[in-house]
């Protein structure tokens, strides 16, 4: 069925290969929607949140805990550089005490830390849009090749962890 759209684009390098071979149609490498917005809406937006991190401090975001202990590079950053972290994690429920953030805190956040950690590919995304220093956490399970293709494209393939080793 792809064959019958006129245009086909992908995010990811891998996938321009994948549609090609399994699918038999020519795909273009696209930016991801967030690079193509413009940084002055992004501005406007992150002005009306209120910081979920601390300004200067550390915007850590996490999608998913399960696959190895993210927390502890987290918690050695905020050790190592003596900055206070404001943690956001995909898991919130307001019944345990938790509390979720609205999109305008989460970029506020981003905006005003001095390092961002995460394993989400939006987050690292606009980490590099606002030049913050991060940590990408490998994330296999949602977008592992948008991370390698847009950190190898940016030449910040040394960001990105696998494990705690590392």
């Amino acid at each position: 069925h792809l064959q019958k759209f006129d245009y086909f684009s992908t995010r990811e390098i891998s996938g321009v290969a994948l549609a090609k071979d399994l699918f038999g149609v020519s795909a273009d490498l696209a930016l991801d929607p967030v690079f193509i917005v413009g940084k002055h809406h992004l501005d406007d937006l992150s002005l009306l949140g209120e910081p979920f991190a601390p300004p200067g401090g550390i915007a850590a975001y996490i999608l998913d805990e399960t696959e190895w202990d993210k927390y502890t590079i987290i918690n050695n950053a905020k050790k190592r550089l003596k900055l206070k972290v404001g943690l956001v994690h995909d898991r919130w429920k307001e019944n345990e005490g938790d509390k979720g953030v609205f999109s305008e805190d989460w970029l506020a956040g981003i905006v005003n830390a001095k390092l961002i950690i995460s394993d989400s590919f939006h987050c690292i995304a606009l980490a590099i849009i606002y030049r913050k220093p991060f940590i990408a956490l490998a994330n296999r399970w949602r977008g592992l090749t948008r991370f390698v293709s847009l950190l190898d494209m940016v030449g910040l393939s040394d960001r990105l962890i696998s494990n705690y080793e590392e």
